[in-house]
């Protein structure tokens, strides 16, 4: 975190969310006070480790604009204009220590990407990687997602996005754009996994892909069911609260996506072999 002290910090926060301590911090006093508004119910008196820090960017127009970004430690979860789009991941994160006691769903820490409407679930840490690419995403054509985790039906093995237990009440979105304004660029931070008819308000989704990372001679590979369903399995944040159910609806949605292994590279390499799986898409 060290190299992140240079940016100017003027407020930090700390929440008690499913029994873990989280602190914030942020550049902007108005971004946190709308903040600690949302987690009221969060708030804790008691010191917390610093987990994220949000840099602000001003509210200027043009080349001149900064971004805002949400940073994981030192990782960079996204950079935005949007600052309602950063709201997202952010809530996203904190949902994390929620996930092991839910058994609504299989809870994964996975992400559905797309490209051209072929879609491939992959494994949320390749999110921040690709984040740093920029406009190499843009020229890609690829969307990536706000949020850092889906949630997949025990029964069909489609793939949703997460019915979030901490929520923004009604009408405090819309005040984002007196903090910092957007201007509609980056536009591939979308969720490719979205509202719908599911009885929610969700749409289930079929995914083209189920893309792991792994040892593969070639940038990507063919990968067996059986792996495919073992490398899934690693990202199931609350297999004992469900279970069978959890293996069950794993296997269903690895019988009906194709498996591949991408090889361990750097960034732009596997940004490159995730374009080409989603390329060969029989969407």
């Amino acid at each position: 975190m060290d190299k992140l002290d240079h940016l100017g910090w003027v407020v930090t926060n700390s929440y008690e969310i499913g029994g873990e301590r989280v602190g914030i911090r942020s550049t902007s006093e108005a971004f946190a006070g709308w903040l600690d508004e949302v987690l009221a119910e969060y708030r804790t008196t008691e010191t917390a480790p610093i987990f994220y820090s949000v840099v602000v960017g001003d509210d200027a127009t043009g080349p001149g604009r900064h971004f805002n970004i949400l940073y994981r430690y030192s990782i960079k979860l996204i950079r935005t204009f949007d600052l309602s789009m950063l709201v997202r991941t952010l809530l996203s994160e904190l949902e994390y220590p929620l996930y092991p006691t839910r058994d609504d769903a299989i809870y994964s820490e996975c992400a559905v990407v797309s490209r051209n409407g072929a879609s491939a679930l992959v494994p949320s840490i390749l999110i921040p990687f690709f984040t740093e690419l920029g406009r190499e995403v843009d020229r890609a054509g690829l969307i990536l997602p706000p949020e850092t985790a889906v949630t997949i039906d025990t029964v069909s093995g489609m793939v949703l996005p997460v019915d979030p237990v901490i929520r923004v009440p009604d009408g405090m979105l819309d005040r984002l754009s007196t903090i910092s304004s957007s201007d509609g660029r980056r536009a591939h931070r979308q969720q490719a996994v979205s509202n719908g008819k599911d009885g929610s308000g969700r749409t289930p989704l079929a995914v083209d892909f189920l893309c792991s990372i792994g040892d593969a001679e070639e940038p990507f590979e063919p990968a067996s069911p059986a792996t495919g369903l073992y490398r899934l399995s690693s990202h199931t944040l609350n297999f004992p609260a469900l279970g069978g159910d959890a293996l069950r609806g794993a296997a269903r949605l690895v019988e009906r996506a194709e498996c591949r292994t991408l090889q361990a590279a750097g960034p732009l390499d596997m940004l490159r072999a995730l374009v080409a799986v989603l390329d060969r898409s029989p969407a």
